[in-house]
């Protein structure tokens, strides 16, 4: 360790700018980036204890990555001067969730129930070779119409009685037979255009 920084460390434990203790998360609140812990050593309740100990303005845009501690878990908390404005947590036993914060405003959040949420404009999964992932809603309906097409095409059949006349015949269709589909599925309209697996 060089001399300037063993200077530094000594000047701040002189002046008595700093503190460093353990404590246990009491609640979080995630959109403003801070929790409440109560100290271990003396029962002291420290409100507004930032998650992240770099924050830039508070603009969680430019936090990087947050990692949000479970309620109860242990927490180490350190702040550099006498305010309580800056205090922060360093550490955590247990993590109800993480996120990534990127400049160009891509977020990814995990937490604790399984529970992933991207921002992102193009997703890849397994290197996009099978193309895209199959949206729910068009692909329900358009199994939907055919189901119902089927069941025109079943009922037609079995509820038709043909009983052939004396001499010529002349067959006309029952009236309850469907028109066709529409034009055959595309991969395109059932795809989703952002999550490729």
């Amino acid at each position: 360790m060089s001399e300037q920084i063993k200077a530094a460390i000594k000047k701040i434990a002189i002046s008595g700018n700093w503190f460093m203790g353990r404590g246990v998360v009491l609640s979080i609140d995630e959109d403003r980036a801070t929790c409440q812990i109560q100290l271990v050593a003396n029962n002291e309740i420290l409100n507004n204890v930032k998650i992240k100990p770099i924050v830039y303005d508070g603009d969680q845009s430019e936090m990087g990555i947050i990692l949000y501690p479970a309620v109860n878990s242990f927490v180490l908390v350190g702040k550099i001067n006498e305010e309580n404005t800056d205090l922060a947590i360093l550490s955590c036993t247990k993590v109800n969730g993480i996120a990534f914060e990127m400049q160009n405003n891509l977020s990814l959040q995990v937490s604790n129930d399984g529970t992933a949420k991207f921002n992102t404009s193009n997703l890849i999964l397994n290197n996009g070779d099978q193309d895209g992932i199959p949206l729910v809603k068009p692909l329900t309906n358009v199994i939907a119409d055919l189901q119902n097409k089927v069941n025109q095409l079943i009922t037609a059949f079995t509820t038709h009685t043909h009983t052939p006349p004396a001499g010529p015949v002349i067959i006309t269709p029952p009236a309850q037979i469907p028109g066709l589909t529409n034009s055959l599925l595309q991969t395109s309209d059932i795809a989703n255009p952002i999550i490729k697996q």
